[in-house]
């Protein structure tokens, strides 16, 4: 017997579940006139870095193409969010650097997102279950700890 039906309706329930939750936290960063959640990725796994980042370290914390994380990046500069600068390791690639504004920015994102984020699961999730919910989507990004 197989396990189709199952299995897509795992999927109907995560592309589904997805694309409220992310609209729910677009539509909040847009009512402040905040960038979009990708930016806010991008800022966060900047800042977050221990190292100087590349457009292609950015690719790979961000599991985006090549062609996003350039367009990604030419918006945020013409914002004034980060600044692309010479990396004296490496000729070929500009090393990223997050400005005062970008750093603002983040703060002021994250903190509407988590709010945001808070008001939208409230009404769907009961004590404890965000807990089962982290464990078991952290098997289909292969979390070690996701037993």
């Amino acid at each position: 017997m197989s396990n189709l039906p199952q299995q897509q309706a795992m999927w109907h329930a995560l592309s589904r579940g997805y694309t409220h939750t992310r609209g729910a936290l677009e539509a909040a960063l847009k009512s402040e006139d905040l960038p979009s959640l990708e930016v806010l990725d991008a800022l966060s796994a900047l800042v977050a870095s221990d190292q100087a980042m590349t457009a292609k370290d950015l690719e790979t914390a961000l599991l985006m193409p090549q062609y996003g994380v350039s367009r990604l990046l030419d918006r945020m500069e013409k914002d004034k969010l980060v600044k692309r600068v010479a990396n004296p390791g490496d000729q070929r690639s500009k090393l990223l650097k997050v400005t005062e504004a970008g750093i603002a920015a983040q703060s002021r994102m994250e903190t509407l997102r988590d709010t945001a984020l808070a008001e939208f699961l409230e009404t769907r999730a009961r004590p404890g279950q965000l807990n089962r919910m982290i464990r078991l989507l952290g098997l289909l990004d292969g979390a070690e700890d996701a037993d």
